[in-house]
């Protein structure tokens, strides 16, 4: 086992966040996309353009036909798209304009676009496709002749299935500045909701069991192990008298696709959204993330290996929709549209909770479809980022989404997580051990590792949602949202505060709060004779602290009304 990675503080961990400027040309240009009716803007990057280009020119042929070094290609995670590097004498607002107008006259060129950065300094490139919503009053009809009003010919307009009054554009222009020109001039339509190019751009990854690295896993069960304060965790042994989950409850890692025969995971079904055809599993020697992220939710208990997950017989999915930047980062690349379809199959199919690990940009479109599934009963979860920053970061810093930051073992706010507005909850994060994947594959050998990040304070709250819902499936996500905020331990000023949020998760009084009632047996023994120190091997020991032994000697139950029906 080796000590935390540092990629798993997103990026850097003293990475600031920034505005960025935009980048102009000799008359002025800037950049820019909307995030509904709000001007986000985009840094041009002139060192490099991104080309997509038919499939079968193999990387040699690239060298020869457009004019780049092989050795300056990195391929995108689309087939026959790649970002070049450009010529010194080239490198300019300008020059990026003349070297996609020259690459267009290759008619292998599906499209030549720039390439922007975020405010992270990561790229995001333009497809040829903008995402198009209308408000919910708009008929399909007026909304299609809107559209047309301002597309050319041989633009195409198709109905975008994944979320409600919206359309996908597919534009007949290869030119990725003229894509992103069209949508920003119709985000501007008072009738348009948003519109947004379909971007890729990039994911900044954020009962006591016989498993035998479970006394290391003091996010669970806290004992002081390793100087940390005794208690300082979620209760989790207590809420296993309760539940330790129900297989009907699917909770969904959205990420770049994890082990799916994982030994301490168990089969674990998956989808892809990225066209790898890994059916939910890692694409490539990167995509570690997401295993990592599925043994603080269910990792098998009592089965004598590894370690043990906070809800381990809920049923858990892994929902592809990032690939890993290659070398390993901990970044990865994403398309708006292949999370947007993530969270909709999600819906679909019977998910119940979400998890995402991952800093995003913002996005219209993401946003509008985390509010409606929310809407429509799934309860969202995702990490508040990890570059100790004051705001929390995209999506965790939506309405519709749960944002978790971390703690390390003594309750203190872990130095790289997030805080700040919109902050819900805290959840441990430090030298927290999980499944690995599996020797070789994996970022440490064997089938374990100890990590670090908001990355894994968000599922495990996910996980003790599932417990909730486990207790009562029928609660709204804001009702679950309410009980786990509503039973955190406060931390940090009394009350709600921007450094904790509402508190640290608590699974034993979530579950209660849910209605959990102790397990259905008899008290005779817990009830044996006076001064009982240790409870009997028949009665549980949430059973044996309902016994209260008073100074007359005699045994009383307290609250018995509360625990039973």
């Amino acid at each position: 086992m080796r000590a935390a990675h540092s990629h798993q503080y997103a990026r850097v961990l003293g990475l600031l966040l920034v505005t960025v400027a935009s980048a102009q040309s000799a008359t002025g240009e800037s950049f820019h996309y909307s995030y509904f009716k709000e001007h986000i803007a985009l840094e041009l990057d002139t060192t490099r353009v991104a080309i997509f280009a038919d499939a079968q020119v193999d990387a040699g042929q690239r060298a020869a036909r457009f004019h780049v070094p092989a050795d300056e290609v990195v391929a995108l995670p689309i087939p026959g798209a790649f970002v070049a590097s450009l010529a010194e004498a080239s490198r300019s607002v300008d020059g990026v304009h003349s070297r996609v107008a020259a690459l267009l006259q290759d008619e292998s060129v599906s499209l030549a676009a720039p390439v922007f950065l975020d405010a992270y300094g990561e790229p995001m490139i333009v497809s040829r496709n903008v995402l198009v919503g209308f408000d919910a009053e708009m008929d399909p009809t007026t909304s299609r002749a809107i559209l047309r009003a301002h597309l050319q010919a041989n633009d195409r307009v198709e109905r975008w299935t994944s979320l409600a009054h919206a359309y996908r554009v597919h534009c007949a222009t290869r030119d990725g500045f003229e894509v992103l020109a069209l949508a920003n001039r119709l985000a501007e339509l008072p009738e348009v909701s948003f519109a947004e190019p379909d971007m890729l751009a990039t994911a900044r990854a954020t009962e006591i069991p016989n498993d035998p690295m479970f006394g290391d896993q003091w996010a669970l069960h806290n004992t002081g192990q390793s100087g940390g304060t005794a208690d300082i965790d979620m209760d989790i042994p207590e809420a296993r008298e309760y539940t330790t989950g129900d297989s009907g409850i699917l909770i969904a890692v959205l990420d770049n696709g994890m082990q799916l025969n994982h030994p301490d995971l168990g089969t674990v079904t998956g989808v892809d959204f990225t066209g790898s055809g890994t059916a939910g599993g890692p694409g490539n020697a990167c995509d570690n993330h997401a295993t990592l992220i599925a043994g603080t939710i269910r990792a098998i208990a009592n089965n004598s290996i590894g370690v043990v997950g906070v809800a381990p017989n809920c049923t858990l999915v892994s929902v592809k929709y990032g690939v890993s930047t290659v070398p390993c980062n901990g970044n990865g690349t994403y398309m708006t549209s292949w999370l947007v379809d993530a969270i909709d199959w999600c819906a679909n199919n019977g998910v119940r909770i979400t998890n995402n690990s991952n800093g995003l940009s913002s996005q219209s479109s993401i946003t509008s479809k985390y509010l409606e599934t929310y809407n429509a009963g799934v309860v969202h979860f995702a990490s508040s980022g990890n570059v100790a920053s004051p705001i929390v970061s995209y999506p965790a810093s939506l309405s519709s989404v749960i944002a978790v930051g971390a703690v390390d073992r003594t309750g203190t706010r872990a130095f790289f997580s997030n805080y700040g507005t919109g902050l819900a909850l805290m959840a441990p994060g430090v030298a927290i051990p999980t499944t690995d994947r599996s020797g070789s594959d994996g970022q440490d050998p064997g089938d374990y590792d100890t990590v670090d990040g908001t990355s894994f304070a968000a599922p495990y709250a996910a996980a003790v949602a599932g417990l909730v819902l486990s207790v009562d499936p029928t609660l709204t996500p804001a009702e679950v949202e309410s009980i786990l905020r509503s039973t955190a331990r406060d931390l940090g000023n009394p009350g709600y505060d921007t450094q904790y949020g509402d508190g640290l998760v608590q699974a034993q009084a979530a579950v209660e709060a849910a209605g959990a009632r102790i397990p259905a047996g008899t008290f005779a023994d817990c009830l044996a004779g006076p001064q009982v120190s240790t409870p009997p091997v028949s009665c549980s020991d949430m059973q044996f602290d309902l016994c209260d032994i008073d100074a007359d000697n005699d045994v009383d139950l307290r609250d018995f009304s509360h625990y039973t029906k």
